[in-house]
């Protein structure tokens, strides 16, 4: 596994969304709304420190599988 406190990326992307914070909210944390933004695959997160995440396929397959850091 990486050791996080010693990465420094080389490129950082913002990006400002036209929405109230609840809105990105759901559409970070909610499965089913997330499919709408994410070409139909669904966002799915334990949204806490150490909690685990996903990006599931639109037929329910990982993705991508990784932790919340911050």
């Amino acid at each position: 596994m990486m050791d996080i406190s010693k990465f420094k990326p080389k490129t950082v992307y913002v990006t400002f969304i036209a929405a109230m914070p609840e809105k990105v909210w759901q559409a970070l944390t909610d499965p089913a709304f997330s499919k709408e933004y994410f070409f139909g695959f669904a966002v799915d997160v334990e949204p806490k420190q150490g909690g685990v995440f996903f990006l599931r396929y639109p037929d329910g397959r990982v993705h991508v599988r990784g932790e919340v850091v911050d």
